[in-house]
């Protein structure tokens, strides 16, 4: 019987998958696609779900060779954007669990499959909106997260954007560095601004070190991106002090006008729906 539990240890960890328990050395595979599932309309440059006539209330949507309204009005510094997925059903409730239930351990296994999403996607075309479109002999060298203030990094305890890092440098085999850019400034809360003024609300609130980030193609790390403003000031930071582009690598993005919520989901599931039902398996409290 010892033997049987070892060898079934060896095949299935103790624990199982991080997010549903079910026997999985690290995340399942039905989890592996829930979280994974992007809109096959999304902006070539955030990658966030393009509005449609029937989102933005039956008017007109001006769209440029498939870039968001956002993006085409007032661009972010960054060059591209990438995410897994968008804010929703699964992946919404693990990065709450991580971010806001403390659960800590869940960076490790969302970070790996960020990182497989990144290696995957790094010399792929990026007009489909997931590829980066690193050409020949090109590529990230370093990787940085998006930093918090030591107030509130003081006050939480962790980053979650560094731990996200850390699996996504180690797979690239690029450094990552938790040092290369600093918030210098407290903003008020983003919640409910618009994304001109969270980008107002941003301004200055970065500093890149030219020293750590001069001259380096960077891939900039965070949990979410909501309208870009984040994003767009690190971005700006760190070009300031001399990187040579700056890319994005997200868990998430939210949608414009909650595209996040009611966009189709897999498996023919609906966004309200997943979320309060859980999906086909309920995710065990931790």
């Amino acid at each position: 019987m010892k033997l049987l539990d070892g060898l079934l240890d060896l095949i299935y960890p103790p624990g199982g998958c991080p997010l549903c328990g079910r026997p999985s050395p690290g995340l399942c595979f039905l989890c592996r696609q829930d979280i994974a599932w992007t809109p096959p309309d999304r902006c070539a440059r955030c990658s966030r779900p393009l509005p449609s006539p029937a989102a933005s209330g039956g008017g007109p949507v001006h769209l440029v060779r498939s870039v968001c309204p956002d993006c085409l009005t007032a661009p972010g510094r960054f060059f591209l954007a990438r995410s897994l997925g968008i804010y929703r059903g699964l992946l919404r409730r693990a990065i709450r669990r991580l971010k806001y239930g403390r659960e800590t351990h869940l960076a490790g296994s969302l970070g790996d499959r960020l990182a497989r999403e990144v290696v995957g996607q790094q010399h792929r075309p990026a007009t489909d909106g997931r590829g980066y479109g690193l050409g020949p002999g090109s590529a990230f060298q370093l990787v940085v997260p998006v930093p918090l203030h030591p107030d509130r990094l003081a006050r939480r305890g962790f980053n979650q954007a560094a731990l996200l890092a850390t699996p996504v440098a180690r797979a690239l085999g690029i450094p990552c560095s938790r040092r290369g850019l600093d918030r210098v400034r407290t903003t008020p809360a983003q919640a409910g601004l618009t994304r001109r003024r969270r980008l107002a609300n941003l301004a200055g609130a970065f500093v890149a070190d030219p020293g750590a980030v001069g001259g380096r193609t960077v891939l900039l790390v965070d949990d979410v991106l909501t309208t870009g403003a984040t994003a767009a000031g690190c971005a700006a930071a760190l070009l300031e002090a001399g990187a040579f582009r700056v890319y994005v690598a997200v868990l998430a993005v939210r949608g414009r006008g909650g595209l996040d919520g009611t966009a189709p989901g897999p498996r023919g599931l609906s966004g309200p729906a997943s979320e309060e039902s859980g999906g086909r398996y309920p995710l065990p409290s931790r």
